[in-house]
């Protein structure tokens, strides 16, 4: 066989086993770049989305505890997600029952997001007293003992005697419960006691109700 002939012949051996090469080339470049996508996806709207946050009232001024909110006292305020705090008062509750005329039980800074724990009610109830508890506003006999209270303390409620009863005895009505506000005195002037708001459960709140018509009611702070 000639020389030239056999040359040619290994050639064309060669070059159909080396072929297949740029296909399966291209097919693993292409599983390679599916890898790479599958780590590192394209980054989603959902996360766009979340920064936009939304919409909250914040106090457009310092504010006192026993304040009764007003749509002025309020501004809206755009924040990031994760900057806005559990229970915040969106814009749509500024205007409604959820916001206006409600009493703060705490005082507010200038710039403070709202939230339903700052209001008088029942979330405020919750946290402070738990599940089940309610706001119950107790009119103390004793003005100058209510000066004293702060939101935070625990107190004992007892009912005097009757005055027609001649009784010396005092009834509990509420043990170790927390003041969740101390609304401020409207008139000096006016002697019949003053307004306390504790949180207790709604039996408790009944039995307060009742035991608050002709019979003067004590409050005694208890030790931290």
């Amino acid at each position: 066989m000639p020389l030239h002939y056999r040359t040619a012949t290994r050639l064309r051996f060669a070059l159909a086993r080396f072929s297949g090469w740029p296909r399966r080339l291209l097919a693993l470049a292409l599983l390679a770049a599916a890898g790479v996508v599958a780590m590192h996806p394209a980054p989603s709207a959902a996360p766009a989305r979340a920064s936009l946050g939304r919409v909250v009232l914040v106090a457009a001024h310092d504010m006192a505890a026993g304040r009764a909110v007003r749509r002025a006292d309020l501004k809206t305020e755009r924040l990031p997600a994760l900057e806005i705090p559990a229970g915040a008062m969106s814009a749509d509750d500024a205007s409604s029952r959820a916001v206006a005329g409600r009493v703060l039980g705490a005082p507010m800074r200038r710039g403070e997001v709202l939230t339903d724990v700052r209001l008088i009610g029942p979330a405020l109830a919750a946290a402070a007293g738990g599940h089940g508890a309610v706001a119950v506003p107790v009119r103390v006999t004793d003005a100058d003992v209510v000066s004293l209270l702060r939101p935070g303390d625990r107190i004992d409620v007892l009912a005097g005697p009757a005055p027609d009863t001649g009784a010396a005895v005092s009834t509990p009505l509420a043990i170790d419960v927390p003041v969740i506000a101390v609304p401020p005195h409207p008139d000096e002037s006016v002697t019949d006691g003053a307004i306390v708001v504790i949180a207790a459960p709604i039996a408790v709140a009944r039995l307060v109700a009742t035991a608050s018509t002709g019979r003067p009611i004590m409050v005694s702070l208890r030790a931290p």
